[in-house]
This record gives C-alpha cells, sequence and structure tokens, in this order.
C-alpha cells in the first residue's frame, strides 16, 4: 500500500517538473514586438488598441503611437483606433529591435440628412410668431364692396378693449385666438423650465441607474403633479425618487420570483 503511494507521487512530480519546463521554454521563446501605429501620411496615432489574437494579450499604444508585447513571429495583431479601419497586422517571421510601423487607413463616417430649420433663436421665433400674417376668411367679399358707396378717407375702426364688438371679434377672428394661444405659453414657459430643472429624466436616471422603457415606466410610477414639483424643495424630491425606486426594485423582484 505504502509503496504504491510513494509511485503515485513520484509521477505527479515528475509530471510537475515537466509541465513547469515546458512553459518555461514557452516564455522564453516569446520575443519583444515594437511597433509603432500611424496614419498613412506617417502621423502617429495615440491610444490605439492591440490585440494579439494568438496569446490573447492586448496594449494601448502611447501618445506618439509606440507600444511593445511579448508575441512570437507570425502572430495576428489586431489593431483598433477612434477614426480609423480595423486592421489586422501579421507579426514578420524575424523579429528585430527595431520599431515596424503599422499604417491604418482613416475611416469616414456617413452623417445622416439633418435638415435646418428656418427659424433661428427662440427670440427669431417669437418675432415671427407674432408678426405671422394670417389670412382673413371673413373678410368682405371684392364684388360687394364695389358696391357698397365710396367714401373719401375713410377712418378705420378700430374696437375697443370695453366694447361688445372688440370681445367677439378677440373671441372668434383668427388673429384674437392666435395671439390667446401665444401669451398662453409664453404664460406657461417660465413655470414649465422650473419644473425641467428641477425633475426630468436625466435627474432620474442619475439617481436610480434606469433607462428606456424601465426609466418611463418608474417615473409615470412616481405621478408627480405640476404643483408638487413647483412647491417641492429638489431635496424632498430626490429622497421621494429614491424611496419610490426602492419600492419599484421589490416590485420588480417579486413579479421575477412569480415568473420563475
Amino acid at each position: 500500500m505504502h509503496q504504491f503511494t510513494f509511485k503515485n507521487i513520484f509521477w505527479v512530480v515528475i509530471t510537475l517538473l515537466v509541465v513547469s519546463q515546458v512553459r518555461a521554454q514557452e516564455a522564453d521563446s516569446l520575443s519583444i514586438f515594437y511597433g509603432q501605429v500611424v496614419t498613412d501620411d506617417n502621423k502617429p496615432i495615440a491610444l490605439a488598441h492591440i490585440i494579439n489574437i494568438n496569446t490573447k494579450r492586448g496594449i494601448v499604444s502611447d501618445t506618439l503611437g509606440f507600444f511593445k508585447m511579448n508575441s512570437n513571429p507570425n502572430d495576428i495583431l489586431n489593431i483598433s483606433a477612434i477614426g480609423f479601419e480595423y486592421f489586422e497586422y501579421q507579426i514578420p517571421k524575424t523579429i528585430s529591435n527595431d520599431y515596424f510601423k503599422i499604417h491604418l487607413k482613416r475611416k469616414y463616417y456617413q452623417i445622416p440628412e439633418v435638415t435646418v430649420k428656418y427659424f433661428g433663436t427662440y427670440k427669431d421665433f417669437e418675432y415671427k410668431v407674432v408678426h405671422l400674417k394670417l389670412e382673413d376668411k371673413n373678410a368682405i367679399n371684392e364684388s360687394i364692396r364695389k358696391s357698397l358707396p365710396h367714401l373719401e378717407n375713410p377712418v378705420p375702426y378700430e374696437p375697443t378693449l370695453g366694447s361688445p364688438v372688440s370681445l367677439l371679434y378677440d373671441v372668434f377672428s383668427k388673429e384674437g385666438k392666435s395671439r390667446r394661444k401665444y401669451q398662453e405659453i409664453m404664460k406657461n414657459e417660465p413655470v414649465k423650465k422650473q419644473i425641467e430643472l428641477k425633475y426630468n429624466p436625466d435627474i432620474v436616471k442619475n439617481i436610480t441607474g434606469l433607462e428606456g422603457d424601465e426609466l418611463k415606466e418608474f417615473m409615470d410610477m412616481c405621478n408627480f403633479t405640476d404643483e408638487y414639483i413647483l412647491n417641492t424643495s429638489d431635496y424632498v424630491i430626490y429622497s421621494t425618487i429614491f424611496r419610490n425606486y426602492e419600492n419599484f426594485k421589490k416590485t420588480r423582484i417579486k413579479q421575477n420570483d412569480s415568473i420563475n
């Protein structure tokens, strides 16, 4: 029994020695490859990613494009950099101490079409809305106008603010409707901006880490009213968001457990 155990231990030790020697020989066989990643016109490319597909090791070039890594002859290097096309480089059979220049081609990105509106700043938009000329469909027919007696230098009638005609004109005319709509927008604009500064998807995302549909679902669950947001401090709002998020997570965990 003791003899059998001794033989087993002996062969285990021999195997470990052989494996360690083979690995040492493999490490000694690796050579240091020196390279520089450059453009077509030999300008250095900083922070390029170099991955040796054979050894599964990677490195990043310095600000001048230089790098060095342990490699074998004929190893394949996968090289990439922002703004340049991917490139596979095969290490030469003979590795010297000189730097090998690796050239990358520039990558051209197709930018989607952008429609430029003629409205400039918000002030430009405001000015154009105020001075927008609307067609008056209630204007008097030209044939009727010609049949009316001609008056020399007629004084145009302008309804006063307190007259019934002025009230009817303001209620039913397009100009009056447009003016009221614009005034309502201008009145609510500061309020909307104040609400968006205190509560918006970016703020909720930073607090909870939620994104996409989960973020929308969570904000719908919070259901904060405009009045609540305006009359509540930022600290209380953010604390409420955090508490709601804890409940939201618990609900999700229960839903997943019920499904499983």
